[in-house]
């Protein structure tokens, strides 16, 4: 009887490298911060100390205290259009060829959430042009972009004939409503309006971390 021929050791699974994903880049006006130069920001702490308190006119800073509220950890903050009292949709947009804007994110290969919360406050079909362009870019990138839709427009069925403008519908681009309110500090009651894009990209890291 022939002696059991020696087994071999099973071959070793190939380890499997899990990409970071819930990285957020908002693309906006802050009060401090060098201008269009991506900022690593871990914390909601990093965010005064970084870019400044938010401002009454720019929603930057809110949408990432939102993004940290609610389970994010890792995001990019872009400083446009500084000591100007608001932002374009060409500044917020930038040039691919001075990197600045949106495109001075182009460098970072784990950005896959993008938010322009101050394209709240542009005109609705200013704003349609900037997100469907905004959307182009994100999808070059394998990146989401979180559209919000403009302050002006609270009404669900305004906002549904603003999203059939042409070229605004893409894959790369959701909308999320309603919009939120939030407490205006140093007020006494005061609020304000803002899109929800912060808060539902930090829900996305934390679902996909967790």
């Amino acid at each position: 009887m022939a002696p059991d021929a020696p087994r071999r050791p099973a071959p070793r699974a190939p380890r499997v490298e899990v990409a970071t994903t819930g990285v957020l880049a908002v693309v906006g006006r802050f009060s401090a911060g060098p201008p269009d130069t991506p900022v690593l920001l871990t914390g909601s702490d990093q965010i005064a100390t970084t870019l400044g308190p938010p401002l009454p006119d720019g929603d930057g800073a809110l949408a990432l205290q939102l993004f940290f509220a609610n389970g994010g950890d890792r995001a990019y903050a872009v400083r446009v259009a500084p000591g100007s009292s608001s932002a374009s949709a060409a500044t917020l947009l930038g040039s691919a060829t001075s990197g600045t804007g949106l495109h001075a994110l182009a460098a970072l290969d784990d950005v896959d959430l993008v938010c322009v919360p101050d394209a709240a406050h542009l005109a609705a079909a200013e704003a349609a042009q900037l997100y469907a362009d905004a959307a182009r870019w994100c999808d070059q990138r394998s990146a989401l972009l979180l559209v919000d839709g403009p302050l002006a427009i609270a009404d669900a069925a305004e906002l549904l004939a603003w999203l059939a403008t042409p070229g605004l519908r893409h894959r790369s681009a959701a909308l999320y409503h309603p919009q939120l309110v939030l407490d205006e500090p140093n007020t006494d009651g005061g609020t304000r309006a803002i899109g929800p894009s912060g808060a539902v990209a930090g829900v996305v890291a934390r679902t996909d971390r967790t």
